[in-house]
């Protein structure tokens, strides 16, 4: 008879569906808030900070921060590198976390890079760069090669005079915020265009819902959109929101006075990089639209003129649902195949259990074909009745005992 006090923690009912539990919850996609990385001009360096705002030194080195000029937008790559807008020395970097090792992505002026501020990667792995000194969009491969021959939106499209900020949309849409002449002009604009290059829409027009210059873009996860709207005037600026259309909805935040970047962490907050003269720090807001404070104050870790945002770690693969569950389902199988007869015996959740065993031990399937195809099915018994059949077979006792 089962008893289930001779058995592991892990192999009671509770242990197993604890060990469950935690293999799914190690896995998924957790909402622990990540920290920053913060470009700043004055030093010219890439400052990293805590959860909690608090500085963690240089996220480069002194040495490879020597090298910079005036590091504006950042931007992780698949790999795990960042890449480095500079604006000084008319290239991008890339930087190495695991090697330590700064490196030329873009060369100086490759194709006309000027001035380079936004930075955005497609889902091919191509790098867009904002070229801000000559009005330029321009479109990288991914060892830093340009493509199309030129620029992959010309200076003048659509009126296009100071691209600063760049964002994808989940349609591979390119969205383009347009400086315009600066704060103050009510030149600035915020474009669409496809993955040709070709203008899709004016989202939002010069001098239209209050846009003054747009310098940076930013998407939530439920498709709208965010842009900095640089205005004349301490506390004057502020954030746009646009829904997935494209539509204004409302102005999300205000009493900003220089934002140049946004980026929004896993719990939905949105930060602000403020550069005014009076500012020099980064704002939190809630998903509403509410001040939430101060997350790093004016000179915190050596921050001066912050340009540039992005969360501290690259964005990680998430694991198919199926892949999910085989770990989760092989972290319980661990505690032994006689463990596991216990448990069947033991739980009500035997049937989703024994599926959970068949599914474990089918072989690979590309998807789309069905999970028996071409397994043998055990002699005089119907295949439909071969999987129950089998369950059945691997849980039987061992000869042993």
């Amino acid at each position: 008879m089962f008893d289930s006090r001779r058995m592991p923690f892990a192999a009671t009912k509770s242990g197993v569906a604890a060990l469950v539990c935690c293999s799914f919850l190690t896995l998924l996609p957790g909402t622990a808030r990540a920290g920053l990385l913060v470009s700043s001009v004055g030093p010219s360096d890439v400052f990293q900070y805590d959860a909690n705002g608090g500085s963690l030194g240089s996220f480069l080195g002194s040495a490879n921060a020597s090298l910079l000029s005036a590091p504006a937008a950042i931007v992780f790559d698949a790999h795990g590198n960042l890449l480095i807008a500079d604006g000084g020395a008319n290239n991008v970097w890339q930087f190495n976390p695991t090697s330590q090792i700064l490196s030329t992505f873009v060369a100086p002026g490759l194709g006309g890079l000027s001035g380079p501020n936004g930075l955005a990667f497609d889902s091919a792995g191509n790098l867009y760069v904002a070229s801000s000194g000559n009005g330029a969009v321009f479109e990288y491969d991914r060892s830093g090669n340009l493509l199309n021959g030129g620029p992959f939106v010309a200076q003048g499209t659509n009126g296009l005079t100071t691209p600063t900020g760049l964002a994808f949309d989940s349609a591979g849409n390119l969205y383009v915020a347009d400086a315009g002449g600066g704060p103050g002009t009510s030149s600035g604009q915020v474009l669409e265009f496809n993955n040709a290059g070709g203008l899709v829409a004016t989202i939002n027009a010069p001098g239209v819902n209050g846009l003054d210059a747009a310098t940076a873009l930013a998407f939530d996860t439920h498709g709208n959109l965010y842009a900095a709207n640089a205005t004349a005037g301490a506390g004057n600026s502020s954030v746009l929101e646009y829904d997935s259309s494209g539509n204004f909805i409302a102005t999300f935040a205000s009493g900003l006075t220089g934002p140049t970047a946004l980026v929004f962490d896993s719990l939905g907050d949105l930060f602000v990089a403020d550069a005014g003269p009076s500012t020099n720090s980064v704002i939190e807001f809630d998903g509403g639209g509410n001040l939430l404070g101060t997350f790093i104050g004016p000179g915190v870790g050596g921050l001066g003129a912050p340009e540039g945002l992005s969360l501290d770690q690259p964005p990680a693969p998430v694991p198919e649902p199926s892949t999910l569950l085989m770990f989760a389902t092989a972290a319980v199988f661990a505690a032994g195949r006689r463990v596991w007869r216990g448990f069947l015996k033991a739980s009500r959740l035997s049937p989703l259990a024994t599926s959970f065993s068949w599914w474990l031990r089918l072989p690979n399937k590309p998807l789309g074909q069905p999970a028996l195809a071409g397994l043998p099915s055990p002699s005089g018994i119907p295949r439909r009745k071969a999987v129950p059949h089998l369950v059945q077979q691997w849980l039987k006792p061992d000869q042993a005992g």
